[in-house]
């Protein structure tokens, strides 16, 4: 789940700047490229050849051993023998992660027109929280938006302002940003935007990086991504040993 993620990021990202990108490594060529981005545009070409199996990831597949199923619009999760372990009484779920799963309840179903001229079925509305294994509920479902547990924090939001919460419920970055990205990495940072500009703070919810670039990502694999308005890229690498060393690429 945390690969498909990180996947869906850098994919996202692309779109956004239309700007190919991947690491801070240099070597790799696309074709005939031979500018010193010329390992990003390999690294894409790979990504590329996995979007498939991205889109795949989803509630569909177990995770930590459980998976979503659906009764009369409701859902519970199955473990890998095909046991119900949570009865389905949830009107959405995300993917266990870390022993807590987000669900949503008081959603709204609503039927819209496909494409195709068929049908389909969504939900809309509601509040989120978590629930464990047992489904009983660790975190009231009082939140607009859960993302899954990440480092034993996770990222929430609650009336338009988004925030990191930790596995009792405790805000330990408040509820202060527009936008608020998980934290992958043990050592990392997270992306976080306020005010139409982004920036990265620590784990402790300290700001390292101001906020005041045009887009960012948390660490992945070591490194996080900030890109300045004035359409540079610049690459902070994370090292496990709690150095950082600042890259930039023209």
């Amino acid at each position: 789940m945390k690969k498909s993620m990180s996947l869906f990021l850098i994919v996202s990202l692309v779109s956004a700047y239309s700007l190919l990108f991947s690491s801070c490594n240099n070597g790799g060529k696309r074709g005939e490229r031979t500018s010193p981005l010329d390992s990003i545009y390999q690294e894409i070409d790979n990504l590329a050849e996995e979007i498939n199996a991205m889109m795949l990831d989803t509630t569909e597949k177990f995770h930590e051993g459980l998976k979503s199923f659906e009764i009369d619009g409701k859902k519970g999760f199955i473990d890998t023998q095909g046991n119900i372990v949570i009865q389905p009484q949830f009107d959405c779920v995300g993917c266990f992660n870390e022993g807590l799963v987000s669900v949503t309840i008081g959603a709204n179903q609503i039927r819209y027109a496909t494409h195709d001229g068929d049908s389909a079925i969504a939900w809309q509305g509601g509040k989120q929280g978590f629930v464990d294994r047992t489904g009983k509920f660790v975190i009231e479902p009082i939140y607009d938006y859960c993302n899954y547990f990440s480092q034993g924090i996770a990222v929430v939001a609650k009336d338009g302002k988004w925030g990191y919460i930790d596995k009792t419920g405790k805000e330990v970055t408040p509820l202060e940003y527009d936008r608020a990205e998980s934290f992958w990495d043990a050592d990392g940072f997270a992306a976080v935007c306020k005010d139409g500009k982004w920036g990265l703070i620590n784990i402790k919810g300290e700001v390292v990086v101001p906020l005041e670039h045009k887009n960012a990502s948390s660490t992945q694999n070591g490194e996080a991504w900030v890109f300045p308005f004035d359409e540079n890229i610049i690459c902070y690498h994370i090292y496990n040993d709690g150095r950082v060393m600042v890259e930039s690429i023209k």
